[in-house]
């Protein structure tokens, strides 16, 4: 941890009150060290917690995104097999495209929350109960749109397993 300026005028100040034995009156409410690096440990403590749940939250959705679109890629080849073969695909690739749209809503969605994620986590302090409700109803909703994304790829798999 890097001291600044300010932390070793004010330590040094304290050390000289603690060796004449003597602390003036303007100092008598200041904290003792014990307790400034107890508080500076706690801060440090809160913004790496909420930086590493930022990162987590990013890295699973970031996951999710990458499962789906490989899956999707898989179904599209799937979908170009079956119209060389002569089949009508035309429900699948409408459900395929509908996915298509929903994937991209959800990682603009995601973007926006993970935003927000990292947004809240430079700042000082603990968060709010409003700002908490806020960042929990945004993942839920990204969440939400994942799940639809889901939805439709099995509907499209369901208009593939049909079209046979």
């Amino acid at each position: 941890m890097r001291f600044k300026t300010y932390h070793i005028l004010f330590l040094l100040l304290l050390l000289s009150a603690v060796a004449l034995r003597s602390v003036p009156p303007a100092f008598a409410a200041v904290p003792s060290f014990g307790q400034i690096r107890r508080a500076i440990q706690q801060h440090i403590h809160l913004r790496v917690y909420q930086s590493t749940l930022a990162d987590k939250i990013e890295s699973r959705f970031t996951a999710h995104k990458t499962r789906i679109q490989d899956l999707m890629s898989r179904i599209e080849s799937r979908i170009q097999k079956m119209k060389s073969a002569g089949t009508d695909t035309t429900l699948a690739e409408n459900q395929l495209t509908t996915a298509k749209v929903d994937l991209d809503l959800a990682i603009a969605s995601q973007s926006a929350t993970v935003q927000k994620l990292h947004d809240l986590s430079n700042q000082k302090g603990k968060l709010s109960a409003t700002e908490r409700a806020e960042v929990k109803s945004d993942i839920l909703g990204t969440q939400k749109s994942y799940v639809q994304v889901v939805k439709d790829l099995r509907l499209t798999i369901d208009a593939m397993k049909m079209a046979k």
